[in-house]
């Protein structure tokens, strides 16, 4: 004999009712993260193209106004430590197409990957209308804040600095 032979029959709708709330619950949210990356990987390019001079496949990846060269993985971390960091570009009126652009000041991003470097890039160009210096080349660090600073809640964070070519 089972224990769940002893639940009345309103017992065991109600065990599983709850179950399947619970169940539903979990499938939304993991809906809701789908569509998320769906979005984020939406302008996301990658393509192989022949090199004319000497026919080498050539693989390309594109963020929507960024353009990725570097020999690096896409998804691997940037940084070998952990860490909170911050991408910020500063608003040059010289290289503003369309004259309404602004500096940028990028979201906190723990331990991120080229890919996420990426993504903040291509706000940070939308955001500052310098449609000239697409093509990242290189990401290091270049200041570290201090916890008291009141942009990152108390918290220190690296700020990232990329170079940007044209």
């Amino acid at each position: 004999m089972s224990y769940l032979d002893l639940l009345t029959d309103d017992l065991t709708l109600k065990i599983l009712d709850t179950t399947t709330n619970i169940l539903e619950n979990e499938i939304s949210k993991l809906e809701q993260k789908i569509e998320k990356l769906n979005k984020k990987i939406e302008p996301l390019s990658i393509t192989k193209e022949l090199d004319f001079n000497s026919n080498i496949p050539e693989i390309i990846i594109s963020y929507d106004c960024v353009d990725y060269a570097m020999d690096k993985y896409l998804f691997d971390r940037v940084f070998n430590f952990d860490g909170m960091f911050v991408f910020n570009l500063e608003y040059d009126e010289f290289w503003d197409e369309i004259g309404d652009g602004k500096a940028y000041y990028g979201d906190i991003l723990i331990n991120p990957t080229y890919f996420d470097v990426l993504v903040e890039i291509n706000k940070a160009i939308n955001t500052t209308k310098d449609f000239h210096h697409r093509f990242l080349e290189d990401v290091s660090i270049s200041t570290k804040y201090a916890p008291n600073d009141d942009y990152n809640n108390g918290y220190g964070f690296y700020i990232i600095d990329c170079f940007l070519g044209s």
